[in-house]
């Protein structure tokens, strides 16, 4: 597996919608500065997935626990969220993104104030 060039991408991003090949990433606001020489840089949005607190010691398939593990959250902008500790939460990207066909994609967190203690 390869991988792709900001020329690539660029290029694939000309493509048409349709066509299988394309690679669809809107809205990308700031162009200029969204490319790196290998990756594209996408923007958290406000919707959040955070895990049930707390969480059940085992699993037990039955009505009861038939309900989510998790809980949806919309964090209006300008506000946050506070994430437990040892914990994982699923967050969309504020773009909607179409990957091509032959293309496979992975979202790496990239942040300046994340941290973890050891």
């Amino acid at each position: 597996m390869a991988v792709i060039s900001k020329v690539e991408i660029k290029k694939r991003m000309e493509l048409p919608v349709e066509n299988p090949r394309s690679l669809v990433i809107t809205p990308l606001l700031d162009v200029d500065s969204a490319f790196s020489a290998d990756s594209v840089d996408v923007r958290l949005g406000s919707h959040f997935l955070l895990p049930e607190v707390p969480p059940l010691p085992f699993l037990a398939m039955d009505s009861e626990s038939a309900k989510p593990a998790h809980v949806r959250v919309h964090v209006p902008w300008g506000k946050y969220v506070v994430v437990p500790a040892h914990q994982t939460v699923l967050g969309a990207t504020l773009e909607f993104i179409k990957i091509p066909v032959d293309f496979s994609a992975q979202i790496l967190t990239k942040s300046s104030i994340a941290w973890s203690v050891q």
